[in-house]
């Protein structure tokens, strides 16, 4: 409670009102906190981190003694993570008439749609999800979009792009 108290809130109110700032959300524990700045697509990433920069080094007086608040990398491991799911189409058959189940897509997602995502530039690894003998419905959000691997793989790029 003390380092939300002493640290994060005074940072966050530090950052409040930067221009295109998004939202921000933060994590305080064991004497620690953790301020994440998200600003809203198309902002210059440079311009966005001077301007939390400079808002950091005003809310430093404010800080406890001791208090080094520094940046992170533009991005982190965890920071860039993008979920699919695959889906036959309803009533999409393979060539033998029967309907696609879990093995069969999960053999396209290995054979086919994984290894077509790792020629994306900028994407490191894909980890598709665990699969059950049964697939329920996917609620993520690219099931949602009905996304096709081409608009995924653009999609994945273009964010590879504006982080690098």
């Amino acid at each position: 409670l003390e380092a939300e108290q002493r640290i994060t809130f005074p940072i966050e109110t530090a950052i409040a009102g930067i221009p295109n700032l998004s939202y921000t959300r933060s994590i305080s524990r064991y004497g620690l906190s953790q301020v994440t700045v998200v600003f809203k697509d198309g902002t210059d990433i440079y311009f966005a981190r001077q301007q939390v920069n400079e808002r950091i080094q005003a809310a430093k007086a404010q800080l406890p003694d001791g208090s080094e608040p520094e940046m992170g990398p533009i991005s982190t491991g965890l920071g860039e993570i993008f979920m699919f799911s695959v889906e036959a189409k309803p009533g999409a058959k393979k060539p033998d008439g029967t309907p696609y189940n879990a093995e069969d897509l999960r053999t396209m997602t290995d054979w086919v749609i994984r290894p077509q995502m790792r020629t994306v530039p900028g994407v490191a690894e894909i980890n598709p999800p665990r699969w059950r003998r049964s697939i329920s419905r996917s609620t993520t959000s690219s099931a949602r979009w009905r996304a096709t691997m081409p608009i995924a793989a653009q999609a994945m790029s273009s964010a590879a792009a504006s982080r690098s």
